[in-house]
């Protein structure tokens, strides 16, 4: 029998149809959207898009799907976090979804009371910012009041699409977490989130990711060419289902994805109150497990920054051609940096002021010095993340690679020398969120017995050798990266303050 994975991201939706047994994948399809910014540091989608966009997708994947749809055993999701999207009585939008990246919601924090603030946080051992939930909430029950007295229930993306498909109302634990208001230690809404009007009886039920929670309907049928009653389950969070694809599940094992943004991600057995103002710490797919989360916002962004501004040529240059003239410098870039924080820094220092800079420059700077000190600058930063989950006694034995910067061999074996630990691994021609989805699938309808033996089925990966001499040498070069963000500081913070007046 054969999964279906919808993974919806940011920018765009994409479908999967995987062998449960070889776990080839036989189809796929995707549709690209883009997002609204309708005022500055605002940022939303209108989910009917994602639903029209979803339905573009699975027709696409089913175009290429060679047998009939009876051979889809049920359908999983992945879906980006944060969000929120209230929908009314007949289950139709509200208003358009609010972004885990938008910041409207700053301001709100402070009609959290202390006490609140406390509950929520030690809960779910978090810190309380304006990418989790609750303050969206929050804000569109202050500032659009009639639009919160009509809401039924809030959704968020992927629960979004998955009610469309099934008619169903749910969340699952792994997206809960992201939204500081689930009790970790119940998989509960936290009843103290009243105190400031958000009234629990418009909040989705609380499933397992692996659970069933609805078949596919007549009219969703209809629209995609899928089978009337298909099993559908609830689905996880992007990064819990990354996880899950990239055989994190165990704790001591570590993933490394290079999208947009670079993450990184811990399997954990447990949670720690001491961590939360430290970084993240989710629920992940698996009930009973955990990962910690840190975000590298300019991950692989800042090799296409530098690709789409900096490189005059006629044509896109391709990733494998940037692989290569990166390949003609050597280790260290001759003595260039780059400190990867375009978009500010998440983890380990909270800056939003954050800038990115080449330090280090000389006339016998090259192209290729370029692109590589992007390539090894990406590395340290992602390591910062790591040491800092590290000396918060997480240890770490294996880390896996995934995602378009897997796709760099170059780039991986720079990866594997700065993080030096003593198993690394990079996934093979394969996307880490879509494949948890199908492995929650498979766990769902009884195709796969336990967590092992899903991944197992799923994972396909290879080793990267260490090179000892080389690691040594990047370890001494990253003693003098972490020097320089406390050095430059400041300079970002009266850089911002000067960009306030205009001439």
């Amino acid at each position: 029998m054969d999964l279906m994975a919808i993974d919806l991201g940011t920018s765009s939706v994409k479908v999967t149809v995987t062998d449960s047994e070889s776990g080839n994948v036989l189809a796929l399809g995707k549709k690209s959207y883009s997002l609204y910014t309708p005022r500055h540091g605002w940022v939303e989608t209108n989910p009917e898009i994602w639903w029209d966009s979803t339905v573009d997708a699975i027709r696409q994947c089913l175009d290429h799907y060679k047998k009939t749809t009876e051979q889809i055993a049920s359908i999983g999701f992945s879906g980006q976090m944060h969000g929120i999207i209230p929908i009314d009585k007949n289950n139709a939008p509200l208003y358009n979804c609010i972004m885990y990246s938008d910041s409207r919601s700053e301001s709100i924090l402070k009609h959290f009371p202390d006490d609140l603030k406390h509950t929520l946080e030690y809960k779910s051992y978090n810190p309380l910012t304006s990418m989790m939930s609750a303050p969206k909430l929050l804000w569109l029950s202050l500032n659009e009041k009639d639009i919160w007295k009509n809401t039924l229930k809030w959704l968020m993306p992927k629960d979004y699409i998955r009610m469309k498909l099934t008619g169903k109302i749910s969340t699952d634990i792994s997206d809960a977490s992201g939204t500081s208001m689930m009790d970790y230690s119940e998989y509960s809404w936290i009843s103290d989130i009243e105190k400031v009007g958000l009234n629990l009886e418009k909040f989705p039920e609380i499933k397992l990711s692996h659970e069933v929670v609805g078949e596919i309907t007549k009219k969703a049928a209809n629209l995609t060419g899928l089978k009337i009653g298909t099993p559908v389950v609830c689905g996880g969070a992007d990064m819990a289902c990354t996880a899950l694809g990239t055989g994190a599940i165990k704790s001591g094992v570590a993933s490394v994805t290079i999208g947009s943004a670079g993450h990184v991600i811990i399997s954990m057995d447990d949670v720690n109150h001491d961590n939360v103002d430290k970084f993240y710490q989710m629920c992940h797919a698996i009930p009973g497990k955990y990962y910690a989360f840190g975000p590298l916002t300019s991950g692989g962004i800042s090799l296409s920054w530098f690709r789409d501004r900096l490189i005059e040529v006629s044509d896109n240059l391709s990733y494998s051609t940037i692989n290569d003239i990166a390949n003609t410098s050597t280790p260290g870039s001759s003595g260039l940096f780059f400190l990867p924080y375009l978009t500010g820094i998440v983890v380990p220092h909270s800056d939003p002021f954050a800038r990115g800079a080449f330090v280090g420059l000389s006339l016998k700077t090259s192209t290729g010095d370029m692109l590589r000190s992007i390539m090894e600058g990406v590395g340290y930063g992602l390591k910062d993340i790591l040491d800092v989950m590290q000396m918060s006694g997480i240890n770490v034995e294996k880390c896996n690679i995934a995602d378009g910067g897997s796709k760099s061999d170059l780039w991986c074996s720079i990866l594997a020398s700065i993080f030096n630990f003593p198993e690394s691994a990079v996934m093979v021609n394969k996307d880490s969120a879509p494949i948890g989805a199908t492995i929650l699938a498979g766990i769902g309808v009884g195709i796969y017995s336990d967590w092992e033996q899903a991944v197992n089925k799923l994972n396909d990966s290879i080793s990267i050798p260490v090179n000892s001499a080389l690691s040594d040498y990047y370890m001494n070069s990253y003693k003098i990266y972490k020097e320089m963000y406390p050095q430059l500081s400041n300079i970002f913070c009266k850089i911002n303050n000067l960009e306030q007046f205009h001439l």
